[in-house]
């Protein structure tokens, strides 16, 4: 899909299944309607858009890039829907310029979260006021993949001992840091 110029408005609870790439430098209007990225490869989201219902499905690892620096906002009431089948099926989101970040703005009000498979790195989810609630994908099947910003994923504990080690020390039941927002 490229907007290039003029408007391209949805209307009512309208599905539209992208199976390329999204391109915007013209208007989009999104009204009730769920936009569904659901090609079967690598697929890129360029320009500013503000989304109801922002999709990405996958039954094989493929990565889905964001135009680094530039903001995707989940409109209040509307849905954000990440989901790989399994561990070997991720759904990859990633920056289109490496090591820059992508901008992702969720609305404070009535955004409906589904995270699953996904391994999300360099996303800035800090928003702006109203639009910077913390994206939840603490779901036990997403992984880090770095660099992220207003992300609540699951962390990992490690701990290591060595044949000759004799203390362990203590260990007690405060939790630090219970957050893992990243």
């Amino acid at each position: 899909v490229a907007i290039t110029a003029g408007t391209l408005a949805l209307s009512g609870t309208t599905a539209l299944n992208v199976l390329g790439n999204w391109s915007n430098s013209g208007t989009f209007t999104a009204a009730s309607s769920t936009v569904k990225f659901i090609g079967s490869g690598a697929q890129s989201i360029s320009g500013a858009n503000t989304w109801y219902g922002l999709l990405a499905t996958t039954t094989t690892s493929r990565v889905l890039s964001f135009q680094s620096g530039v903001t995707q906002t989940i409109a209040s009431g509307g849905s954000l829907t990440f989901t790989g089948t399994a561990s070997t099926s991720m759904l990859s989101l990633a920056p289109i310029t490496a090591v820059t970040p992508w901008q992702l703005a969720v609305s404070n009000t009535g955004v409906t979260q589904n995270i699953t498979y996904t391994s999300p790195s360099y996303s800035d989810a800090s928003g702006v006021t109203s639009f910077n609630q913390t994206v939840i994908a603490t779901n036990t099947t997403n992984n880090d993949g770095g660099n992220n910003t207003n992300w609540l994923l699951p962390s990992t504990v490690s701990c290591s001992a060595t044949p000759s080690s004799t203390d362990f020390g203590t260990l007690d039941d405060t939790i630090v840091n219970t957050s893992n927002t990243i």
